[in-house]
């Protein structure tokens, strides 16, 4: 292997400095010629004699000088480059052929590797982070309810980071947020608490400056914070220079000690990471459940060890601390599936899609190689008639091929590179690590090797063709029947192929329109919303009260709102989409492990009405629902059929415990559902507390306007900094905006899986036209015959529409065979639609049956009108 690694490296040598050793070769062969002349001279020998004598022994300076030749093997290599120039001259005579197959390959290469850079940067490389395999998380869990992934309570993981350390190390991190003031205006910014060792924990270090030392989190150290990279360029322009700089956070400064590096996005993507320092309360807390808590097993420890660990200490809590631990497991899984988990399934799938159009490619360039093989056969001929050996008739089909899919393969980089771009742009904004998508060296490589199959599919039905006439002594009817054949299987295979991504395509168009229509509970156009908090700000209920009242009287004054409302939550918003709230049916009691839970919010009283939802029974909120009156509650309608089912719940008492402990209400009145999480999810069971009666630091405030609500959004968030400038404004959205977010997946799997659907089915119906055509001109001679003795258009018109139906009819049941088992994929994409939807499926294949029989319309046409007399009188 080595020795053939040698050869082959001074082949390239030999032949990248041609004249230099062509020069040499002359003039050692001239040298050892003179020398042996000049010796027979001295010998006695006349000098012209001498010369032919030494000619005659060195064997011809020519035929020497090629076997040196053979032996540095360039010869060989000037043999693939003239064989290189001749097929570019041949696809210079048949552009059409060219073009196609070019065009063909490079599209099929293009989604292939814009979907395989995706998969491979998102599922295939591993995480940036030292040894990620040893990354593990751990997760609260509530088995009787199916819940697997809960964040951990304070003191739970102090307990888990003592009892499981000779298994797991671990350390955690708390969602926070901070005002961050500049001149002119204060902005919200999102951020993560980070406890000590955290960033040694998953192995990353700053981009600039320094990381967390154990001093920052000290009792009244001096406060620093890293930047995330994004922020950093986004508002301080990559200055260098922000390393020592003070940044006023929550009216505090605050030193930058570093900047993390580009992609960095734990526990998710954010703004800011400060060093977490605990205090008593939280040390102490065994219920609130909210920090993130992210381990690294120790030398020699597996992941299942890590759970048997775990789960052994949850039973221990649970019989220590009864009250918040009876009911809550503990999980363990690897960093791995929980970042790239979810999104696991559409990228397989769509990589799936890719491979089915590349197979469509490959099968489409294959049958056209076979139009061609009447030029190949007359020039073969010729070539064997001047002394070819078989070698030589095959370099010049492998050299086309090569050539052919080398362009491509160059298209398909080009068009790979612009997808990449599209799936940035279309995909959804929560992909995981979308700053490692590209197309790189290693989708170069799946390129290569797409190359590489390409060259086998357009040189192999050549190649196989010549050797089957050769050994047949020329007899071509049998090959050209064998021939048709082929291109007639490769025909039905790609109209099935096509068939079955058409099929998933009509499947996703009908989800996607349900989704859209189904009843959401609320109107989404011209809301504006934004959330503020104001827990140092305002830290009473009276002081709260008064600055509402404020943002509600000054923005309702604004050109073109309507109303102003406010709640603890808003549909579809990532984050705010209501807490889970304990309920207890007056006359039921809590049994712990079983508890009864809905969606919960905290809402003014106008919400309902500000959003468009439906008061069905009884009455709204009211302002006069504040603390000093009645405990009051709204439910919807899925609350009523799982607690109260064919009963009347006005006037009926239920304790909800909504952060905190379950405080007795009086149901008023009863609204519509609403999807409040996912559109294609049923609504859940939900109580609206009245604000004044519970007045939360944490406002999302909704505006509902006349015209376009993003065009109030600078307005807005100037009037809140003059309103008061230490508030910060974050989280600004329209409610059209976030549905369209909600539906940003599906869309983007509707869009890649139509758009291979498109390309697929339009190759495969090329491919059509393509055997009707090539069917047409090898009959040619026989339907004049046949037409001179009688035959009429019209029979030799159904003749070949026949023809081309049962091609299709058999793609389509292979298509339609396939489907059966490969639609399943889709099952998590599809709403309200059967994987084999009757409607779908039929679409799909009157769709592809038609656009088949339009493409052989033409060609059978042709071949109706053909002239017998011209004909043959034809040579």
């Amino acid at each position: 292997m080595e020795h053939g690694n040698r050869s082959v490296w001074r082949s390239l040598v030999a032949i990248v400095t041609r004249r230099k050793v062509d020069r040499d070769l002359e003039e050692e062969l001239r040298d050892h010629l003179e020398r042996d002349v000049a010796w027979r001279v001295r010998a006695g020998v006349d000098p012209a004699e001498a010369r032919r004598l030494a000619m005659a022994d060195l064997g011809g300076v020519v035929r020497t000088r090629e076997e040196v030749r053979d032996v540095h093997g360039i010869t060989r290599l000037e043999d693939l480059a003239r064989d290189v120039r001749f097929a570019f001259r041949r696809l210079r005579r048949d552009p059409r052929h060219a073009l196609l197959a070019t065009l063909t390959l490079g599209i099929g290469i293009g989604a292939a590797t814009a979907v395989f850079s995706a998969v491979d940067g998102v599922l295939l490389k591993p995480l940036p982070f030292r040894s990620p395999d040893e990354l593990v998380m751990v997760w609260h869990t509530k088995p009787r309810e199916g819940l697997e992934r809960l964040d951990l309570a304070p003191g739970t993981f102090l307990d888990l980071q003592e009892r499981a350390r000779d298994v797991v190390r671990l350390a955690a991190s708390n969602p926070w947020g901070l005002n961050f003031t500049s001149p002119g205006i204060t902005e919200h910014l999102e951020a993560w608490q980070l406890t000590e060792g955290f960033l040694e924990l998953v192995g990353v270090a700053p981009h600039l400056g320094r990381a967390f030392e154990p001093r920052d989190f000290q009792t009244g150290a001096a406060p620093v914070v890293l930047l995330d990279h994004g922020f950093w360029q986004r508002r301080f322009g990559g200055d260098a220079g922000i390393i020592g700089r003070q940044l006023r956070l929550d009216g505090n400064a605050v030193t930058v000690i570093g900047v993390m590096p580009p992609g960095f996005a734990l526990p998710v993507a954010t703004n800011l990471w400060t060093p977490w320092i605990w205090s008593d309360d939280q040390r102490n807390d065994r219920f609130a459940s909210y920090i993130r808590v992210y381990g690294r097993l120790q030398p020699g420890a597996t992941l299942e060890g890590a759970r048997v660990t775990m789960a052994t200490i949850a039973v221990q809590l649970a019989a220590e601390h009864p009250r918040s631990n009876t009911g809550v497991g503990l999980a363990v899984e690897r960093l791995e599936d929980y970042v790239v988990g979810s999104r696991r399934p559409l990228l397989w799938t769509l990589l799936g899609a890719a491979a089915i159009l590349v197979l469509v490619t490959l099968a489409n360039v294959g049958a056209l190689q076979l139009t061609r093989l009447g030029r190949q056969r007359r020039e073969a001929a010729v070539r064997a008639a001047l002394g070819a050996s078989g070698s030589q008739l095959v370099r010049p089909l492998v050299a086309e091929a090569l050539v052919l899919a080398a362009l491509g393969g160059a298209l398909g980089l080009a068009l790979g590179w612009a997808g990449v771009r599209a799936l940035l742009a279309l995909g959804p904004q929560d992909l995981p690590r979308l700053s490692e998508i590209q197309v790189d060296w290693r989708a170069a490589m799946a390129a290569a090797v797409l190359c590489l199959l390409a060259t086998v599919a357009l040189a192999m039905p050549s190649v196989l063709r010549l050797a089957r006439e050769r050994a047949s002594a020329g007899r071509t009817v049998a090959g050209s029947r064998h021939a048709s054949r082929t291109r007639r299987v490769a025909v039905s295979a790609q109209l099935a192929l096509g068939l079955l991504l058409l099929i998933g395509t009509t499947l996703l168009v009908r989800s996607f329109l349900l989704v859209l229509s189904a009843d959401r509970g609320y109107r989404t156009e011209g809301v504006l919303s934004f959330t503020t908090w104001v827990y140092e700000e305002y830290p009473d209920a009276p002081r709260r009260l008064a600055f509402v009242t404020t943002v509600f009287e000054r923005l309702g004054a604004l050109p073109g709102v309507r109303a102003v409302s406010m709640g603890s939550s808003l549909p579809l918003a990532e984050g705010i989409t209501g807490e889970e709230a304990d309920i207890i049916p007056s006359g039921t009691a809590q049994v712990p492990g079983e508890e009864r839970t809905a969606r919960g919010a905290v809402v003014w009283p106008t919400y309902f009405e500000t959003l468009g939802m439906r008061l069905l029974r009884g009455r709204a909120l009211e302002r006069t629902d504040d603390g000093r009156g009645a405990m009051v509650v709204v439910v919807n309608e899925a609350f009523v059929r799982r607690f109260y089912p064919g009963e009347d719940p006005i006037g009926r008492t239920v304790s909800v415990g909504l952060m905190g402990r379950a405080i007795p209400r009086t149901i008023v009145g009863v609204v519509g559902d609403t999807r409040h999480v996912r559109l294609d999810a049923p609504p859940e069971p939900a109580v609206y507390i009245p604000w004044p009666q519970m007045p939360l630091a944490s406002l999302t405030f909704v505006l509902r306007t006349d015209g376009d609500p993003a065009s109030l959004a600078a307005a807005v968030t100037q009037a809140m900094f003059e309103i008061d400038p230490r508030v910060g404004v974050a989280r600004v959205a329209t409610l059209e905006g976030l549905v369209d977010q909600r539906l940003r997946e599906r869309r983007f799997m509707l869009t890649l899986l139509g758009a291979f659907a498109v390309a697929a089915v339009a190759i495969a119906v090329v491919g059509v036209f393509g055997v009707m055509s090539q069917a047409v001109a090898d009959r040619t001679r026989e339907i004049g015959v046949r037409m001179a003795l009688g035959a009429s258009p019209g029979v030799v018109l159904a003749e070949f529409l026949a023809e081309a139906g049962r091609t299709t009819a058999v793609g389509v049941a292979a298509g339609l065979g396939i489907a059966v088992f490969a639609t399943g994929l889709l099952t998590r994409f599809l709403y309200g639609v059967a994987r084999l939807d009757a409607v779908s499926v039929a679409v799909a294949v009157l769709l592809v049956s038609a656009l088949a029989a339009l493409a052989a319309a033409l060609p059978s046409w042709r071949a109706a009108r053909i002239n017998p007399a011209r004909v043959l009188q034809e040579p």
